[in-house]
């Protein structure tokens, strides 16, 4: 918390808009993070609000898979000085298979501010790309090694669907389960012999998010 003096060269330009209770009294809040929607994926449980204000504050949600600190949603700041703070922000892991969004307000000196926070309904899996809503790993018939590279928030797993495969398997030393972090699975394939493409599915979770990732190796091609 700092006095008001120290704040004019800070805010000057940002005083000239707000409304002045008397002489020696200021108003302003401002919210500089996330200025409009911070974005997470599906694991991804921990953000936060920064803001400034010269005023006596609130922070109020609607959303049960929001959480806030009880002694950080309010706080007073005395005439004559402002507070510059961040406030840790908590999300439930996003299971239900949707996206979805929330609203976080910020009441001060009867105004409210508002940002707000998306929740994917996917993990953040950086190989293969997602698209069309689902994640397809294509390899041509001769490709003998590829990999599965996402970056978890939280606790993973990877295991691969149904029966053992015996023309896919993981680079020896290749982890199955670790923590929060960039991972990068290296698997290899055999050549593709046969006239038809072959498939696996690698099933990722994280935070108790799950998401499929179909490898596909096509057969030759006709001129192979």
């Amino acid at each position: 918390m700092k006095k008001l003096a120290l704040a004019f060269s800070l805010f000057s330009s940002l005083l000239f808009f707000n409304s002045c209770a008397n002489e020696s009294e200021y108003h302003y809040t401002a919210i500089h993070y996330p200025r409009v929607k911070s974005v997470l994926y599906a694991d991804q449980t921990l953000d936060s609000i920064s803001f400034v204000t010269f005023d006596t504050w609130m922070l109020k949600t609607n959303d049960e898979w929001i959480h806030i600190p009880e002694n950080k949603l309010y706080g007073e700041v005395p005439v004559g000085y402002y507070i510059r703070t961040s406030v840790p922000v908590t999300f439930d892991p996003n299971t239900t298979g949707e996206s979805r969004m929330t609203v976080l307000n910020l009441l001060a000196h009867g105004n409210v501010l508002s940002t707000s926070y998306e929740q994917l309904a996917y993990l953040n899996v950086i190989h293969p790309f997602r698209k069309d809503g689902a994640f397809l790993l294509e390899d041509s018939a001769f490709v003998e090694t590829d990999s599965l590279v996402f970056y978890a928030h939280g606790p993973w797993k990877v295991e691969l669907v149904g029966e053992q495969l015996d023309w896919l398997v993981w680079q020896e030393g290749t982890p199955s389960t670790g923590q929060k972090g960039r991972q990068k699975l290296v698997f290899g394939m055999q050549k593709n012999q046969a006239e038809n493409e072959r498939k696996a599915v690698l099933r990722l979770t994280s935070n108790g998010v799950t998401d499929d990732i179909t490898v596909v190796q096509l057969p030759p091609k006709k001129e192979d």
